[in-house]
Formats: C-alpha cells, sequence, structure tokens
C-alpha cells in the first residue's frame, strides 16, 4: 500500500481531524459510512475499496479524513452529530483552499452527511456521487436492531465486532474477520454506543428535494442489507439525478463501477444496462424508450399522446409493452426501471 501522510486540522468547534491526499486532478471528496469504517489507513487497504479508490486517483485528488472520535482524529464522547460532522468535512476542504468539489458517500452515515452537505451548501458540491445510500436507519433490509445489539455492544466489544463483521460479510471470506479488526481499530466502544444512538435518530429524506447538485446514485445488487428501494428513493426526490446498477458487491470488479464515477465526474455518459441485441435492458424500442421518459416526468397518457402527435390507443399499446418488457406492474415502477438503466 503507498504510504501517504497523514495531516491534521482543527475544527471550528476544537476537534482535531486527520486526513490524507493523493491522486491527481479536481478534487473528490471521499467518504465511507462513517465512523464505524471511516478510516483512512483502512480504506486505503480494503479490497474492492482500494481498488476503486486507486482507479478515481487516476483521474482526481482523492481526500480521504477520520471523522471525529475515530481512525486517527481526535476520540471524544458525546460528539456525535451531523452538524457536527460536516464541520469535519468544512475544516478539511477548507484547510486544502478546496472552493468547489466533488463529494462521494457510501451507505449509511456517510451518504446522509453528503446529502446534507450538498443541501446545505449548494455552491461548493459540483457534483455528488451516492453509493448504495441508506438515509435512515429502518430501511436496512435483515439486520438486528440496534436495541437487539444493544446489550452486546454494552457488555462484549470483540462479540460485538465480530457479530457486526459477520453479518456485514457473511462467512465468505476472511472479510468480516478483518471488518471486525478495523471496526476496533476505528472506535471504542464507547463512540460505537453513542453512533448506533445516533443511528436511530439519522434521517436525511426531508433534504433530499433541498439537493440541486448533479448527482449519480449507484447501487450494488450484491451488498447486505442495502437496498434499491432506499437507491430509487434518493434517485427520485433529487431533482437532478440518475439511478445506475451494478450486480455483485464493492469487491467485485470495483473498477468497473469506479469507470462510472470517474466518467460522470468528467461529464461524461454513465454505463446503462444493455441486452445483447445493443437495446436497453428489457428490448424496448426507442419509441417505447421515449414513452417511458415521458411516463418518468409525470406525463398522463391523453399528454404523452399530445406531445408525440400519437393516437391514445397507441400510447395504451406502448405503456403496455413497456410493463410487459421491463417487468413493471405500474408506472411506479415503470420509473424506478428507467432510473436504474439510466433512461432518464
Amino acid at each position: 500500500m503507498d504510504a501517504h501522510p497523514v495531516q491534521y486540522v482543527r475544527t471550528t468547534d476544537g476537534f482535531r481531524i486527520a486526513y490524507i491526499t493523493f491522486g491527481d486532478g479536481p478534487p473528490l471528496v471521499w467518504m465511507n459510512a462513517i465512523p464505524l469504517a471511516q478510516n483512512a489507513q483502512f480504506l486505503r487497504s480494503w479490497p474492492g475499496v482500494k481498488g476503486a479508490i486507486d482507479f478515481v486517483a487516476e483521474h482526481h485528488t482523492v481526500v480521504l479524513f477520520d471523522s471525529r472520535g475515530c481512525g486517527m482524529s481526535e476520540r471524544r464522547t458525546g460528539w456525535l452529530t451531523l452538524d457536527g460532522l460536516m464541520l469535519d468535512l468544512e475544516a478539511v476542504v477548507d484547510r486544502l483552499q478546496i472552493e468547489t468539489f466533488d463529494l462521494f458517500g457510501w451507505a449509511l452515515g456517510a451518504a446522509p452527511l453528503a446529502i446534507s452537505f450538498a443541501a446545505h451548501h449548494p455552491s461548493r458540491v459540483r457534483r455528488l456521487v451516492l453509493v448504495s445510500p441508506i438515509i435512515r436507519q429502518t430501511d436496512l433490509a435483515g439486520i438486528p436492531t440496534t436495541e437487539g445489539l444493544g446489550a452486546t455492544l454494552q457488555h462484549d466489544w470483540q462479540l460485538f465486532s465480530e457479530t457486526i463483521g459477520l453479518l456485514a460479510h457473511g462467512l465468505r471470506d476472511d472479510s468480516a474477520l478483518r471488518w471486525s479488526e478495523a471496526i476496533r481499530a476505528s472506535v471504542d466502544q464507547t463512540t460505537a454506543r453513542h453512533y448506533f444512538a445516533f443511528l436511530n435518530t439519522l434521517d436525511v429524506s426531508e433534504l433530499l428535494p433541498q439537493v440541486h447538485t448533479p448527482t449519480l446514485v449507484i447501487h450494488l445488487t450484491g451488498e447486505r442489507f442495502l437496498t434499491l428501494d432506499s437507491s430509487a428513493e434518493i434517485a427520485a426526490e433529487i431533482s437532478d439525478a440518475r439511478l445506475i446498477t451494478f450486480e455483485g458487491t464493492s469487491s467485485l470488479n470495483p473498477e468497473i463501477w469506479a469507470e462510472a464515477i470517474v466518467s460522470f465526474l468528467g461529464g461524461g455518459l454513465v454505463p446503462s444496462q444493455k441486452s445483447d441485441n445493443g437495446l436497453p435492458a428489457g428490448g424496448l424500442s426507442s419509441r417505447e424508450v421515449e414513452v417511458l421518459r415521458l411516463i418518468a416526468a409525470g406525463k398522463s397518457n391523453q399528454k404523452i399522446a399530445d406531445e408525440l402527435v400519437i393516437s391514445l390507443n397507441t400510447v395504451r399499446r406502448h405503456v403496455s409493452n413497456i410493463f410487459t418488457k421491463t417487468g413493471a406492474g405500474n408506472r411506479a415502477e415503470a420509473v424506478s426501471y428507467a432510473h436504474r438503466n439510466s433512461l432518464v
């Protein structure tokens, strides 16, 4: 692993924050789920994440930082609020004299912080990337409640961290063990208790309509507990957002989804899922794609007919074909399909 010097900056409310920079190009602040995995040293060695970061760093100056209370940053208790975490981010970019930058947020913790910062500082975030984002804890699928894990967290720190590692990664390889070790290296038991109390109250759904930054939402289908429904909701509520999906997890061919990030940040097209015949996934015709885009714009069948200068019956036939080819049961599911396949 390449070594990068750790630098420090103090926030306006007095916390000492550690950060590193590497790569070359326009600045991108990369945040993972915080604070349990927001550890710059850990991210630079984790399979998949490292591959993606290294690929992006070929095109951008990547900024990693450890949030207050974790990793190499100052550790204190009673500190965890969304406003406080935004001060960490603000302190780092101000120290680097970065006025405008791209922002990356992953999963629960980092995605809400990225969304909140973009909503409150629209002039500073040029483009926003959210990977398998979660905006509230209740969107996590199939994971025990923090109340259910509370007793373990209270009395057995190592058992708790190993349980979280297994829940996140299963028994596929040594990833669960490495993740649990990273948790214990990143935070202490008291910080973890504050973190889970914080997650219980976290919900940034009301901020989504306030985000007008061009946004790319990436859903990785193999990530445990991270649902497509959450990604689709975020893409639908942010005015200038597109949603794409990739099979597998972050560790599987990370350069593929990292390439989509680089293309998006550079103003290029992001890949859409295609069938073997070159048509969009589902085999939609160009006219059906046109109708689907108007459905996604909230147009009724009659308004679509008027805009395309075709009969109402023809529109109905196109809509029926769209439902059949995409497997959608209604217009909302068809719109979700359109976002997942970058058709809007």
